[in-house]
């Protein structure tokens, strides 16, 4: 079932609705204001048939200002419900979509560019909707009103309307597209460079590397890229100002060889002037509407997936066949125990990511009771994970576990001092290796799955604690199906089965 929107479905209207309102007022309250003052040189003593002209203009100066509270009371309002809105689909898709690299190193980065891009995305409506269609808008009836005055001045209008807002902005686009790429991969690039000098702070103190040179290179490549992102936006602005008095220009001639009255010409050429002023709003927003069009947003939501609450699975009895890359397959069932082993990268940790949703599954790659895994949303019912790398937070082991078992506590042998209020530091600093590794195990264990996926479980521990550690995963884990990554296949029994991945170099 659909969120309910914050705000009724009719308010974007009325919002974009004041707004051309408010443009076209402007645009009356400058040919009124270039009447009265035609008028008013031409026939300064005639005041009693100047007031209708002066209420013309009180109309439109305080209607325009009256739209313009209305525009923004609506216009904000839309956009506090798109932020509410924008950030939650932000949570329930678009970190999905980061989650892997947001367990890893570059995390940091992840998170600005989430951030950033929910920013673009909740404000979209002020500052990219709402200028394209108010400058279509009064361009078009400016047009139209031109036309049936004089011809030839529309045309005009028509020709250099079209220039700036469909030629330039095919021209300036792919530019801009470039530039902020390359802004955006320098940044990133300059994050993990600044990162890794604060990691290894120390140690850079005795080496003399050239990293800190490094960082200033990234340093002035922004820069660089910065000042041509700004100029572009510049050139673009002197090309509209040009063309915009060179249009003005013909438009002034058409209108003086025109039949328009004389008290008519610098109203309607102060009109077109003042819509004409739209259009350089539209190429300011440019920028913002490409800034926008490079946000990759998940290909699917949760909503749209078929989700384990609806397919009619039975969790416990769930099998699961996954194929390797190389054409190999194994089968994981209730009860299943399954040790994956091969050499270093050819893919073991990355499958896990994969089953998980953490990278693109490709279709058949993992079939769950004959439905195809890539189509289901709701994976984390199905899984519990112990990743190779320790991902502890900076809270108390309870936090960190979801629940408490200090019967399978004291079974991994972890420090009797733990308490679920004890507090782990900061990616469990206040922990060694083996019980990091210990913890996230006995994490993976206390969670409700019907398949257990461990990633190098014993990775930091000496032979006798592994050991211990593999006997405690075996009976806790009861029926349900387990996959194991180890490089250790002798702590195995002779009920696991082993898959050997052989890569497709290896086959050759």
């Amino acid at each position: 079932m659909p969120d309910p929107k914050p705000y009724p479905a009719w308010l974007p209207l009325v919002a974009v609705l004041c707004n051309v309102l408010m443009a076209l007022f402007g645009v009356g309250l400058m040919v009124s204001s270039g009447h009265l003052l035609s008028r008013s040189a031409l026939h300064p003593e005639s005041l009693l048939l100047l007031m209708p002209i002066i209420t013309t203009v009180r109309f439109f100066g305080l209607g325009r200002a009256v739209l313009r509270y209305l525009e923004r009371l609506f216009s904000h309002q839309v956009t506090l419900g798109r932020i509410e809105s924008t950030r939650r689909k932000a949570m329930q898709q678009h970190l999905v979509h980061f989650t892997y690299r947001l367990l890893g190193p570059d995390r940091l980065d992840a998170v600005q560019t989430v951030q950033r891009d929910t920013e673009s995305l909740q404000n979209r409506f002020l500052t990219v909707s709402v200028p394209q269609f108010t400058t279509w808008t009064v361009t078009l009836l400016v047009g139209l009103l031109l036309l049936s005055l004089v011809p030839g001045a529309a045309l005009v209008w028509f020709a250099v309307s079209g220039a700036v807002l469909l030629v330039m902005p095919l021209v300036i686009r792919p530019l801009l597209q470039r530039l902020l790429q390359q802004v955006q991969e320098a940044r990133h690039a300059r994050s993990l460079q600044l990162r890794t000098q604060l990691q290894h702070a120390t140690e850079l103190r005795f080496l003399d590397l050239p990293i800190s040179q490094k960082t200033s290179v990234l340093e002035d490549n922004i820069q660089k890229l910065e000042s041509q992102l700004r100029g572009l936006q510049t050139s673009a602005l002197l090309v509209r100002e040009v063309m915009q008095g060179t249009a003005l220009g013909l438009l002034l001639l058409q209108l003086l060889h025109s039949d328009l009255p004389v008290v008519w010409l610098s109203g309607i050429w102060l009109g077109v002037v003042a819509a004409s002023d739209l259009q350089v709003a539209f190429l300011n927003s440019l920028t913002e509407q490409v800034r926008v069009s490079l946000i990759q947003w998940p290909q699917h939501s949760a909503s749209d997936q078929p989700s384990m609450n609806n397919t009619g699975l039975n969790h416990t009895g769930a099998v699961l066949k996954v194929k390797l890359s190389e054409g190999q397959t194994f089968t994981l069932q209730p009860g299943g125990r399954i040790m994956l082993t091969g050499p270093s990268g050819c893919g073991k940790s990355t499958l896990l990511e994969k089953l998980l949703g953490f990278r693109e599954l490709t279709s058949g790659e993992a079939v769950l009771d004959h439905q195809d895994l890539s189509g289901l949303a709701g994976r984390e019912k199905l899984f519990s994970w112990s990743p190779q790398e320790p991902q502890l937070q900076d809270a108390t082991v309870q936090e960190n576990l979801g629940s408490w078992n200090a019967a399978l506590l004291e079974s991994l042998h972890l420090p009797a001092d733990l308490r679920p209020d004890t507090l782990l530091g900061e990616t469990g600093r206040h922990l060694s290796g083996g019980e990091m590794a210990r913890l996230q195990v006995l994490r993976a264990l206390l969670r409700e799955a019907p398949f257990l996926l461990l990633d190098e479980p014993t990775a930091h521990l000496d032979p006798g604690s592994a050991l211990q550690t593999i006997q405690t995963i075996e009976q806790a884990a009861g029926n349900r199906a387990m996959l194991v990554i180890s490089h250790d296949p002798e702590l195995f029994g002779s009920h696991w089965q082993k898959v050997d991945w052989i890569p497709r170099q290896s086959l050759k």
